[in-house]
């Protein structure tokens, strides 16, 4: 997942030279066993080209910026496709939840095109589930991010985050325009509706002793 922040700052760069992967990946054994081989083989496909280019120690940065995305990918966990940045001082790996052309790329600004157009397809909302605990989600497509700081996640009938139950509740439904209540709903429950700025917190649907209710801001 990928901020409107970081999408910017990736298209603003300016450097020569940058290297840009685009690589197809996959979510789910054994179709993603073959990865790590075809997303190192674009990238070495990129250095040599580096190294024909220029001298070794002239793009000796931008090589290790590259290599050092490759080896903190993790491999389990990828999605439909990955790109990688990296310039002599920036560099970036980002999840891709679209299938992309496999390439490797050297010009003065980073390849962003496709994350461009994915990033104005979807947009991002959360999701807020109700249950035995509350567990709150920042998504984008089919990528949740789970929020862990404080009061997330707050368990039923128990202390969360140095705060009483009941406590941690109302203060996070009065944050994001709720009706505090006194106990969650015993089932899970979980329904979303699209971000709507600018408001920080979207229009959520919860679940609250079994009853679906909605609250916007």
């Amino acid at each position: 997942m990928i901020s409107h922040h970081e999408l910017r700052s990736l298209q603003s760069h300016r450097y020569y030279p940058s290297v840009s992967i685009l690589a197809p990946t996959h979510r789910t054994a054994p179709r993603n066993r073959q990865d790590p081989i075809k997303v190192k083989n674009l990238v070495r496909k990129a250095i040599d080209r580096l190294h024909g280019d220029f001298k070794k120690r002239e793009v000796a940065a931008v090589v290790k910026n590259l290599q050092e995305l490759v080896r903190n990918v993790d491999w389990k966990h990828t999605l439909e496709g990955l790109a990688l940045f990296a310039s002599e001082n920036k560099s970036a790996a980002v999840g891709l939840p679209f299938r992309v052309r496999p390439r490797a790329m050297i010009d003065e600004t980073f390849a962003t095109r496709d994350l461009v157009y994915s990033f104005n397809r979807a947009q991002p909302y959360r999701v807020l589930v109700l249950g035995h605990q509350a567990r709150l989600f920042d998504a984008w497509t089919a990528v949740l991010d789970e929020h862990t700081a404080r009061p997330f996640p707050m368990l039923h009938g128990a202390p969360a985050a140095g705060q009483s139950s009941p406590a941690a509740r109302a203060s996070t439904a009065r944050q994001c325009g709720m009706t505090p209540s006194a106990s969650f709903s015993g089932r899970s429950m979980v329904r979303s509706l699209p971000w709507r700025r600018p408001s920080p917190c979207p229009s959520w649907w919860w679940a609250w002793n079994g009853t679906w209710r909605s609250t916007r801001r």
